[in-house]
């Protein structure tokens, strides 16, 4: 072929491109005329070669769970990419360096985790809730002991209703909280049989933690650590029981009084759990002695070693206070008793003395009997009428009463209103027969002052509050078989509780509100028809003054009535170290009579035994020292 016809092929190919493309745009340009969209049909080729493919299934999901400044950034990336403002290659770029951005925080923010713990802790039996006795003070009565007894008793007894036994399992767990009764004073009173009821066991399973059933359960090295805290918390013994049929899963059994047993228990599953869950962070954790990064299983035993023989030091001075805290209570009870007993004798010293000036409170000599100004005539007769007078005792003792001494202030009308209104309250929910028992009743009222601090502090024993109870409502207290006491209403209470007097029983029951009954409402004044805004006038809220004045004058309601308003001080465990001692001796003694009776049951394991680390990777066991004062053993939810 000659270069003629080269160049006539050249130019046929030039001829022919340039005839494509112009009826190309010809027929582009009349149908962004049809569509009003010239600038969009003139960029349809350039746009049909800019279709993104879709994002991958890992891409869609980074996108969701980015930051929301960074996907607006894409949002608008999108919508100039699709209007035609940037190409496909500076669409590329821009988008590659916000995904790098995201790419930093995704690294910033989800740092890499080790693997978790192979095996996982869960409670699976806890002891008996009827069983529960919780720990206390002393100088507690012996007819407070026997009715906790006897509600223990009765909610246990198989012929009692279920109703009547939760009333009564709920009674006792009130007066063991409310009189800090102790697990040894309770434990002192009570036959070798029924101690034994107060033991019982709680089961923790160990098992892997994703279920296959291949694989076995092995001890770590830090277990023994672990349990032996817990033991030391709650005065518990541990011990291993395995399964013949069964080895995907460990048993780690506590034994003691049924609520340190249970309190134990579920003290180490939280434990066991969030320790393996803290020791993941380790992994990008480096010696401080700046080697090579150690093995991950190194760094996490010795981080788990360390917090569990932390949480044992913890426990050693968790008991060495609780025994200076009841020395403490001994020596401060043995000095108010000593304290007690000298104003005791002081008094009745000062009551033998003799006649007295009214005017000064010193003992009247003879040399204050002359015939000055002002003085008195020493005869025989004055004689006698002075010993006359000193028989009345309550104006001697009033005369006589020590200005430097502290004494309770009178009853104000105020707070007679205010308990009256709330007795009013407890009586429309206890009081559904005009009669209830004593325990229900104090029960009923503590309650109600736990609701409304303001109203004062709870009772401290029945006694005092059936007495106070007397003198501001009128009720009368009568004595039945047992240690139960039944309140019933007379006629002025219920005068003064519902407003109304009736001499029909029967017509006073149906009188008198239910529990359910809400068109009541005690929240407003009394029957006597005064209110708060009442409180500064000079007449009392009582119909008669005198009433008042008596009761004030009462040393015992005086008395009952400053504790009831006084907020008291923590009490401690114990009322003496010698009784935190044989506390623990008797509970050991129980807890090993009772693994003795119940070991042929089942299979036990090894005894748990103390086991060393061959290395110790030191930053982790500085780490796990520290995070072991986060756990708080003996935290509330442990019970629920």
């Amino acid at each position: 072929m000659t270069d003629d016809g080269f160049v006539a092929i050249f130019f046929l190919f030039i001829l022919n491109w340039i005839t494509g493309a112009l009826w190309q745009y010809i027929i582009l340009y009349f149908l962004g005329a049809l569509t009003n969209s010239p600038r969009k049909c003139a960029n349809y080729a350039e746009t049909t070669q800019r279709v993104r493919h879709p994002m991958a299934p890992k891409e869609a999901h980074d996108m969701a769970d980015m930051p929301p400044n960074l996907r607006k950034q894409l949002d608008l990336l999108d919508l100039e990419f699709q209007d035609g403002e940037i190409t496909q290659k500076g669409y590329d770029k821009r988008r590659s360096i916000i995904m790098a951005k995201y790419a930093k925080i995704l690294k910033r923010k989800a740092p890499t985790l080790g693997a978790p713990l192979l095996f996982k802790a869960t409670v699976v039996e806890t002891a008996d809730a009827a069983m529960t006795v919780r720990s206390s003070v002393a100088d507690v009565e012996e007819g407070i002991l026997a009715t906790i007894k006897k509600c223990l008793e009765v909610s246990r007894h198989p012929d009692t209703p279920e109703s009547e036994a939760k009333a009564a399992l709920l009674l006792a767990t009130r007066r063991m909280k409310q009189y800090n009764v102790s697990q040894a004073e309770v434990l002192e009173h009570a036959t070798p049989e029924q101690q034994q009821n107060y033991v019982s066991e709680s089961i923790v399973h160990l098992t892997h933690r994703d279920g296959d059933s291949s694989k076995g359960v092995h001890r770590a090295v830090w277990l023994y650590r672990m349990v032996h805290a817990i033991e030391l918390f709650f005065d518990t013994k541990a011990s291993y029981r395995s399964y013949r049929r069964n080895k995907t899963k460990l048993a780690i059994v506590f034994c003691g009084l049924a609520n340190n047993s249970v309190a134990a228990a579920y003290a180490f599953e939280m434990v066991y759990n969030l320790a393996g869950e803290w020791s993941r962070k380790l992994t990008n954790a480096n010696n401080k002695n700046g080697n090579e990064r150690t093995c991950y299983a190194n760094k996490r035993n010795s981080y788990i070693m360390a917090l569990s023989e932390e949480l044992q030091k913890m426990a050693r001075r968790e008991r060495k206070a609780e025994e200076r805290r009841a020395a403490r209570a001994e020596e401060e009870t043995l000095a108010a008793r000593i304290e007690e007993e000298e104003a005791r004798r002081k008094a009745e010293l000062d009551r033998l003395k003799g006649p007295f000036n009214h005017n000064n409170p010193h003992l009247v000599t003879i040399e204050d009997e002359g015939e000055g100004e002002g003085k008195v005539p020493f005869d025989e007769d004055t004689i006698m009428h002075r010993d006359s007078d000193s028989e009345s005792n309550e104006e001697v003792d009033e005369v006589m009463r020590d200005p430097n001494q502290k004494q309770t202030p009178p009853i104000s009308p105020q707070r007679v209103f205010l308990f009256q209104k709330m007795m009013k309250r407890v009586a429309a929910s206890v009081f559904e027969n005009d009669s209830a028992n004593c325990i229900i009743l104090v029960a009923a009222i503590n309650d109600e002052l736990e609701s409304n601090p303001d109203l004062g502090t709870r009772f401290q024993v029945e006694t005092e509050a059936v007495d106070i109870l007397n003198c501001l409502v009128d009720l009368e207290v009568l004595e039945s078989d047992g240690n139960t006491k039944a309140i019933t209403l007379t006629r002025l209470g219920r005068q003064k509780i519902f407003g109304h007097t009736h001499e029909n029983a029967d017509e006073t029951n149906a009188l008198l509100p239910s529990a359910n009954d809400s068109g009541i409402d005690f929240d407003d004044a009394g029957s006597d028809g005064y209110g708060p805004e009442d409180w500064d006038n000079d007449y009392s809220v009582f119909d008669d003054n005198e009433d008042v004045q008596s009761l004030a004058s009462t040393a015992k309601a005086d008395n009952l009535m400053s504790a009831l308003f006084t907020p008291e001080p923590n009490a401690p465990a114990f009322s003496s170290k010698s009784q935190v001692v044989r506390f623990r001796q008797k509970t050991k003694q129980l807890i090993e009579d009772f693994i003795e009776k119940e070991k042929h049951k089942y299979t036990w394991g090894p005894a748990p035994r103390r086991r060393e680390m061959d290395s110790i990777d030191e930053d982790a066991w500085s780490r796990g020292k520290k995070d072991a004062h986060k756990i708080d053993v003996h935290r509330k939810n442990i019970m629920a």
